[in-house]
């Protein structure tokens, strides 16, 4: 499958490149044997995709991770984010893994009591000062909505949020209506990149025919359409 770029148009619209008639009538349209097993598949039952399978499936993604630097204060170990300067502890921030810059290089690994960070590599003791990172956490219902997403919708959004200057870790606020069980209706989640912000509008329908088509509005007052239409 190949996508071109976001086409620019005028009236402050950017329109973005769909998928082929032939692509389009493949995804778009669904039997009742296709949604079940689509369902099973984005609800947890049988070979249920994981948040962390699917973000594995697409190019790292630009401001993943929240830096900082471990200081041990009052024999504990603090997390002191460079972004924001808040202090955290760092067990509390490494609960779903940390990663430690040694040798010039991310090792990955789990925290341990002690003050070290097991890796595949190694137990690495911490020492004050030295570089961390970990992984923005998602919430629950933003990673059920990435998750709700069938594959050509998922990777057709990517492509086009990326283009946008926006990252999928810039999320601040996801309503989710999939979570409801509704069959149609409007997501809502909301980006921020440090330079602009922007409101994803996302219409789309499953059942018997499924479809996906997703609006941005920018705090410009830009907007941008993508869509795929089912």
């Amino acid at each position: 499958m190949t996508t071109r770029p976001p086409i620019f148009h005028r009236h402050g619209f950017i329109l973005c490149s769909v998928f082929s008639f032939v692509e389009l009538s493949n995804h778009g349209h669904r039997t009742n044997k296709q949604t079940k097993k689509w369902k099973k598949r984005t609800q947890g039952g049988g070979n249920a995709v994981t948040i962390q399978e699917r973000l594995q499936s697409i190019a790292e993604q630009p401001r993943a991770y929240v830096h900082g630097t471990a200081e041990l204060v009052n024999d504990e170990w603090i997390f002191f984010d460079d972004e924001s300067d808040e202090a955290s502890l760092v067990e509390e921030v490494a609960e779903q893994g940390i990663e430690l810059f040694r040798g010039g290089h991310w090792l990955s690994g789990q925290w341990q009591e002690n003050g070290a960070v097991a890796t595949d590599l190694g137990v690495f003791p911490v020492r004050h000062g030295d570089r961390l990172r970990f992984r923005k956490p998602l919430t629950y219902a933003y990673q059920q909505w990435l998750l709700s997403l069938s594959d050509p919708s998922f990777f057709q959004f990517v492509h086009w949020l990326n283009g946008l200057g926006f990252s999928l870790y810039d999320c601040l606020y996801c309503y989710n209506g999939l979570l409801f069980a509704l069959p149609i209706g409007v997501n809502f989640i909301i980006y921020d990149n440090s330079e602009q912000i922007g409101s994803v509008h996302h219409y789309y329908e499953r059942g018997k025919r499924a479809s996906d088509r997703f609006e941005i509005t920018f705090n410009s007052g830009k907007r941008a359409i993508c869509a795929q239409m089912g």
